[in-house]
């Protein structure tokens, strides 16, 4: 007699995690396989000014990560979704609304607290690396940055042409918070960057001033973190993320849900 397996039912929870800052209740789902035991947990974290139950919940990504066998996680920033609070465009309140999150991700007995990664989607990079050298405590792995944008201009592009500054010192104030570069050279943790337009491109030009910026100064960067990667290419290489092609990246197996495009 054959006997068919049964895979594990995905376990679904809608909770709220506070931020010290802004006092704002924030939104957050966290999906577990249904394995028995803590698992590996990925904190996701939205692109522009889009929720991350939208981002990655109705996408479906979450689910994904989920039957690969992570607990998965995303919320809804302050002032996004069903989240209280006033958009911050990812500066300092935000960010401190994210280092919320993956404290409650840490604690969580769901989640094996020494194997928790970050996974930013376009300007969520921001947020993301302003946690990490912010909240050098948490014990997050490494991040994945996936398209983030690195220069003013392409920030504007992706939050629609909007933003709170305007001209003067004022704007240099809300760009500190903000600006990508400077922040991926502090960044301590490993750090992937994917990309799948080819290296020619803008946005693939992006990708050489990230890992650039991340990668150790002790391997010609001018970072600190732990390890650098650029799709598939080799670890720690500034100058071989030149040659990389683009195209659908060779993504890390430690996430291999996460869907690329093949165009």
């Amino acid at each position: 007699m054959q006997v068919s397996q049964v895979r594990p039912k995905i376990q679904t929870y809608q909770t709220r995690a506070v931020n010290p800052t802004s006092h704002a209740r924030l939104a957050m789902t966290i999906r577990h396989p249904g394995a028995v035991g803590a698992r590996p947990g990925v904190v996701l974290v939205p692109g522009g000014r889009t929720d991350g139950q939208l981002f990655f919940g109705t996408s479906g990504i979450a689910e994904r990560l989920a039957r690969a066998g992570y607990v998965s996680v995303h919320f809804d920033p302050d002032g996004r979704g069903t989240s209280e609070g006033v958009e911050d465009d990812n500066g300092r309140v935000q960010q401190d609304a994210l280092a919320a999150v993956l404290q409650a991700t840490i604690d969580s007995p769901l989640v094996a607290r020494e194997s928790v990664a970050l996974v930013s989607c376009g300007f969520g990079l921001t947020m993301a690396a302003g946690v990490l050298i912010r909240y050098p405590d948490l014990p997050v792995r490494f991040l994945i940055d996936w398209q983030g944008p690195v220069s003013r201009e392409e920030i504007f592009e992706s939050l629609g042409g909007t933003v709170v500054p305007t001209t003067g010192m004022a704007d240099e104030r809300w760009w500190q918070e903000r600006d990508p570069l400077a922040m991926l050279r502090l960044v301590p943790v490993g750090y992937q960057r994917v990309q799948t337009m080819p290296t020619a491109s803008d946005a693939g030009q992006a990708a050489i001033r990230a890992i650039r910026a991340a990668t150790h100064r002790k391997f010609g960067g001018e970072g600190i973190a732990a390890w650098t990667r650029l799709n598939g290419n080799p670890a720690n290489q500034v100058t071989r993320a030149l040659r990389n092609r683009g195209g659908s990246p060779r993504y890390p197996r430690r996430l291999r849900a996460w869907p690329i495009s093949s165009s």
